[in-house]
């Protein structure tokens, strides 16, 4: 009797030893029937043509332009043999495996004696300990937890499994390090799904075969031995994919009921165990992070019919952790937030679990566009509007209180116009705002929501406003824009960019200008020095200044060099706006001091005349 046609398809991806050894040992299997197809999944290093200039005819080598994931890499395997071979069976086969001489033989005897079976898997044995069963043999999903029991780590390392008999057994899931498929059943339930990438893509073509009325069973004679996470290293991609594709899973195929079981039985036990296990035993916090993200996109993909219609996974993420974080808004700018490093690690953080997209707040009666998530990140501004209670509370109240109708407003470091778009419908249309903002990224944002809330009496200036003319570097920090200077600091990211530099005197020295806000990451002193006429002329000018501590003193400056030049411009009223306390008060140097030790930072309020505090 004629040996039915078996073809056998292995993915590579940059694992060249590993497919050499599992090639070398199908030479050596007895049955004779077969054809070999490597896929090379996008290998760098050339890895196909040294496949080919070894094992030549012997095999068939697909080589894709990039990685496919696991799924999309064995569908490509599988299209090309059902439109180039007679192949009766098609075998997936890990390519971290080494098979048994006898291996094929004996699925093919289980897969034939029941045309009802459409999948037959190997027993898969440790490569490390060659006698020790290395996965369970009966596989299945338990929906009130989401897990696959017993082709787990758990099973794996502590369970031992062992054979019970030596016949064949029918099972609900398998993995498909070994498995050997009927081209029929391919034929009739179609390829892998291609959006899992990798990993729960074989739970899910478990379920469809069982639900097309196929049966699964593993063959207590066939033998391969796996190196167990060969394919599976903490790089990160794999964390995340992980939880991700449990969540599709769990989509697609729980009951109500076991949804909401797995939903508590992940939030309340598994994602805390992931996070000791990555962070404290393994020490990989970018891994976390990763495994943190795949379980956002798991919960809210990127596209998705909710209860706030078809939007974007990322505003679904973002309407979730505000419900999550409003019960905290009280803390926001308290305790931990004061410590810059963990504010930039929080930052970094919700900006991994949140895609890069374009979302608009609505402040101040005004509509605010910003980019947020992924490389951009969360800064302060983004972080208090979406999460917070809001942005500067206290200092946009005052700002709100001085600046009236038919003002002139000057905002130095503009960032994405916060202040300038509040200006701008504060003064009216007879006003006028000149909004500075040198990084290019910001200038786009500033101008786009500029257009967006239709304000005419705004000019945006791209250029730095320093002590001097001329060029300079400006720091910026990726995931943070606000927080861009012209002053080097130690702690951030030194990239750079070549701007223009000018003084407020050289092009508005002889405006009669009504308000001042500087942000500008510790150049504060250079903004104050080359505005000596502008500030000297306008008697009745207002200042809003944010004074922080370690920029002004890596500019070669100190505290107390702003604050005398504050008061010999004729300032003798400066107030402290205390955020965290929701307060405002009038301040020496030594309570400025004082306070700027504990929080870093300040804004402050400066005035020419007395403001009594009620009015404040």
């Amino acid at each position: 009797m004629k040996q039915p046609k078996v073809s056998i398809m292995t993915l590579n991806w940059n694992g060249l030893k590993d497919t050499i050894e599992c090639l070398e040992s199908l030479k050596k299997i007895i049955y004779s029937n077969y054809e070999v197809v490597v896929i090379d999944n996008g290998s760098k290093e050339n890895e196909a043509q040294v496949l080919e200039d070894k094992f030549g005819d012997y095999i068939r080598v697909i080589k894709n332009d990039r990685n496919y994931g696991g799924s999309g890499g064995y569908n490509i395997g599988m299209r090309y043999v059902l439109a180039n071979s007679d192949a009766d069976y098609l075998l997936m086969l890990d390519n971290d495996t080494v098979v048994d001489p006898e291996f094929l033989d004996e699925m093919v005897k289980v897969i034939t004696k029941d045309s009802k079976v459409g999948v037959v898997t190997a027993v898969i044995y440790s490569y490390d300990k060659p006698d020790q069963i290395q996965q369970s043999l009966s596989g299945r999903i338990n929906y009130w937890i989401g897990d696959l029991i017993g082709m787990d780590w758990f099973t794996a390392l502590f369970v031992k499994p062992k054979l019970k008999s030596g016949l064949p057994r029918e099972v609900k899931q398998t993995g498909f390090w070994c498995a050997l498929f009927s081209r029929e059943c391919i034929e009739t339930i179609g390829l892998l799904d291609e959006t899992y990438f990798f990993a729960w893509e074989g739970a899910d073509y478990c379920e469809r075969i069982g639900i097309a009325g196929y049966k699964i069973v593993y063959a207590p004679k066939a033998k391969i031995w796996h190196k167990w996470r060969t394919s599976q290293k903490m790089d990160g991609w794999i964390q995340y994919y992980h939880p991700r594709n449990r969540f599709k899973f769990m989509r697609q195929y729980a009951t109500r009921m076991q949804s909401i079981s797995f939903y508590v039985f992940f939030f309340a036990v598994h994602l805390w165990l992931a996070t000791a296990y990555y962070l404290i035993w393994h020490r990989r916090p970018r891994v976390l992070l990763n495994f943190y993200k795949g379980v956002m996109d798991g919960v809210f993909p990127t596209k998705e019919s909710s209860m706030w219609g078809e939007i974007s996974g990322g505003q679904m993420r973002i309407k979730l952790l505000k419900k999550l974080f409003s019960p905290f808004r009280f803390m926001f700018g308290k305790g931990f937030g004061n410590v810059q490093l963990l504010t930039m690690a929080y930052r970094i953080f919700i900006g991994l679990l949140i895609p890069k997209q374009y979302t608009i707040v609505e402040v101040n009666d005004c509509q605010l566009g910003m980019i947020v998530g992924g490389d951009r990140g969360f800064d302060s501004l983004a972080s208090g509007l979406i999460f917070g209670r809001g942005y500067e509370i206290e200092t946009t109240e005052l700002f709100k209180y001085f600046v009236k109708q038919d003002m002139i407003v000057v905002d130095v470091g503009a960032h994405i116009g916060y202040y300038t778009i509040l200006a701008s419908k504060l003064v009216g249309n007879d006003g006028q705002v000149w909004a500075f903002e040198p990084e290019p990224r910001n200038l786009v944002d500033l101008e786009s929501n500029i257009e967006l809330n239709k304000c005419s009496n705004i000019r945006a200036v791209s250029k730095a406003v320093s002590d001097k003319n001329g060029n300079a570097k400006l720091y910026v920090t990726a995931n943070a824009l606000g927080e861009c200077g012209l002053i080097e600091v130690k702690h951030r990211p030194k990239t750079t960019i070549d701007v223009e530099t000018l003084t407020l005197d050289s092009i508005i020295g002889d405006v009669l200008v009504d308000v001042i806000k500087i942000d500008v990451e510790g150049g504060e002193m250079g903004v104050l020095l080359g505005a000596e006429k502008l500030i000297s002329m306008n008697h009745g000018i207002k200042i809003f200044i944010e004074l922080w501590k370690t920029g002004i003193e890596a500019s070669g400056y100190s505290c107390i060099d702003c604050w005398n030049i504050l008061k010999w411009y004729g300032f003798p009223y400066i107030y402290l706006i205390d955020e965290r306390n929701q307060k405002v008060e009038r301040t020496d140097f030594d309570n400025l001091l004082a306070f700027i030790g504990k929080a870093g930072g300040v804004n402050l309020f400066c005035s020419k005349e007395e403001i009594p505090i009620w009015n404040l």
